[in-house]
């Protein structure tokens, strides 16, 4: 199995390349099978790193909060031992810097990170008229090729896609990282309510306005799902909820 540039790969998926760079970048997803489930593999990874960092550095900073306590007032009691006076300043300032960062909420893109999921669907012959762009659109998105997937279908008129096939577009433009085109595509689904996939749609439009950042919308969309007691995503929205208040 070829090894690629790992470090090129972060700088691709944290947008810190030049133009000409991330561009070539794309060019190689778009035709080198086996970069595109690298950079893939890539992109679950730092979400996940993302969201334990956040959890593991409270934690730690935590435990130096109380320890830091503790030294303070051993120093205090023993006010002739000079060198554990300086060492209680430096641990004070931990304290503070620790209380600081242990009241940092989890940030936002964290917390999608964990409660995404692609969505499993299934694209039978009569889901579209365009049966070729179709069925590659579907073996790419269960090979989570998003990019790919999402240029298969970029030529077919919107207003001609079936429910399924607009719930997965949005899918596979959240998972691109292009929130505000899911956000729109999801928001299409609920404006009118669409038949079905209606549920689903709200759920990942939640999870469209989180990676965004707006969790005032986030947190709307949610109370919308928790109101609708028998909503299949009502318990994860309860959760969810919770931890942005």
């Amino acid at each position: 199995m070829q090894d690629f540039d790992s470090n090129k790969i972060d700088q691709f998926l944290m947008g810190q390349l030049p133009p000409e760079e991330h561009k070539n970048i794309e060019d190689m997803i778009q035709h080198n099978e086996e970069f595109a489930r690298q950079v893939q593999r890539r992109r679950e990874s730092i979400a996940a790193v993302e969201l334990l960092g956040d959890l593991q550095m409270k934690q730690r900073l935590g435990e130096l909060h109380e320890k830091g306590i503790r030294l303070a007032n051993q120093s205090r009691r023993r006010t002739w031992l000079r060198p554990l006076l300086a060492s209680a300043a430096a641990v004070l300032l931990l304290v503070v810097a620790g209380w600081w960062f242990f009241n940092q909420p989890v940030s936002s893109k964290a917390m999608m990170a964990e409660h995404f999921q692609t969505y499993d669907l299934n694209f039978g012959q009569r889901d579209d008229n365009n049966q070729a762009a179709l069925l590659r659109f579907s073996d790419l998105y269960r090979q989570q090729r998003f990019g790919e997937a999402l240029a298969a279908i970029q030529n077919l008129p919107t207003e001609q896609l079936s429910s399924k096939l607009k719930l997965a577009r949005g899918i596979a433009l959240l998972s691109d990282q292009q929130p505000e085109q899911a956000t729109d595509a999801f928001s299409a689904l609920l404006n009118p309510p669409a038949p079905i996939y209606s549920e689903q749609a709200r759920w990942y439009l939640a999870l469209s306005y989180l990676a965004q950042d707006n969790t005032d919308a986030c947190k709307r969309q949610l109370q919308q799902i928790i109101e609708k007691e028998k909503h299949f995503q009502v318990d994860e929205a309860k959760q969810l909820l919770k931890k942005l208040k």
